[in-house]
């Protein structure tokens, strides 16, 4: 096509007859149009190659021979009663489905480490594709750890997570975009604080969450500082995917990104976060639907509209919440993919009440 349009070009420059000048700068414009469209066409095709690219890096995850899993439960405050059962936390709930789960899916339970942690381990033989494109096969120790809501206690085991698990999943509360929390919202014991108080904060080189209402939450000081000055992170280069599933934990993406958090870890880790409110009756299902995803190897681009729809149904079901209600829930789980280097800028988001 190039080529063509280099010959149309030097017979312009030849000719004087006005009509065959014409009719050559018209097939000219012709030729110029159908290279765009090639080019557009080219660029379509590298960004779904790039967006393809995208997937779970099973071969890092499972070099052990092991897979770490931790599942987290932060505190709510809230409580609601389903049919034939009595008014409980919200958290209960979901804590029932995750042992739920554990037993239906033949993992055993080994044991429980202080008053919050419970272990459970199953083996699995898990597909994927390997570094050369083939598929491959292998069977692996899944480990799985249940952290429930205690405050500090909590903490701290939230921390050895945070630090050391490859899959790290937290349900409950997102605190207004502060972080996550163990604890009622007037304590500060159990707050894993993010998105203030931090010595990039104090520089202005990150923001406060959108969420203007956080003012509301009890805080101590940035959790991420405090794990760099007590130099609590190792040198070790591993792979790490980190669900937050609760309400706009898009706000703690600029310090997930940030120096608060060392260059080995940030620059092997895939977030998987929300840009809006989520259920917190449903933290569970939607956790374990991603857990599901995760051991099947499913395709991750259907993973954020499948919790949305997870979470939808799992209400629905209750029969507890008001249709009206569920039906203002907007899609909003996405991914962040450290190959991306993609970042999301936080804004103002209203507070809204009556969903739990």
């Amino acid at each position: 096509m190039l080529i063509i349009i280099l010959r149309q070009l030097q017979l312009i420059k030849k000719k004087s007859n006005l009509p065959l000048l014409f009719l050559n700068f018209f097939s000219l414009r012709i030729y110029f149009r159908m290279l765009l469209a090639g080019f557009c066409c080219l660029f379509a095709n590298i960004k779904n190659v790039t967006a393809q690219k995208n997937t779970i890096d099973y071969e890092r995850l499972l070099v052990d021979g092991k897979l770490e899993i931790t599942i987290a439960q932060g505190f709510t405050e809230e409580a609601q009663q389903r049919a034939g059962e009595a008014m409980q936390p919200l958290y209960l709930y979901n804590l029932a489905d995750l042992k739920k789960y554990c037993t239906e899916n033949a993992f055993t339970f080994i044991g429980q480490q202080g008053g919050c942690v419970q272990l459970y381990e199953k083996k699995q033989v898990i597909r994927y594709k390997n570094s050369r494109q083939e598929m491959s096969e292998q069977e692996v120790l899944v480990q799985l750890r249940i952290i429930k809501p205690n405050g500090a206690e909590s903490l701290a085991a939230f921390e050895e997570a945070f630090l050391h698990s490859e899959v790290l999943i937290y349900q409950g509360h997102g605190r207004r975009g502060l972080g996550p929390d163990f604890d009622a919202i007037k304590i500060a014991d159990g707050n894993f604080l993010i998105s203030l108080n931090s010595t990039l904060h104090a520089k202005g080189l990150a923001q406060a969450p959108g969420d203007r209402s956080y003012p509301k939450v009890s805080i101590k000081n940035n959790f991420l500082d405090k794990l760099n000055s007590e130099k609590k992170w190792s040198d070790e280069i591993k792979y790490r995917i980190w669900f937050f599933n609760a309400c706009n934990t898009r706000f703690y993406l600029d310090e997930l990104r940030s120096d608060l958090i060392p260059k080995n870890v940030r620059e092997n880790a895939d977030y998987l976060l929300t840009s809006d409110l989520v259920s917190l009756y449903t933290g569970a299902a939607t956790s374990l639907v991603f857990l599901d995803d995760l051991l099947q190897n499913a395709p991750l681009e259907d993973l954020p509209n499948k919790l949305y729809k997870t979470q939808q149904q799992t209400l629905l079901k209750s029969d507890i919440y008001d249709p009206k209600i569920i039906a203002t829930y907007r899609p909003c789980y996405f991914w962040n993919f450290y190959k991306n280097n993609a970042f999301v800028t936080k804004k103002s988001t209203p507070s809204k009440k009556n969903k739990k």
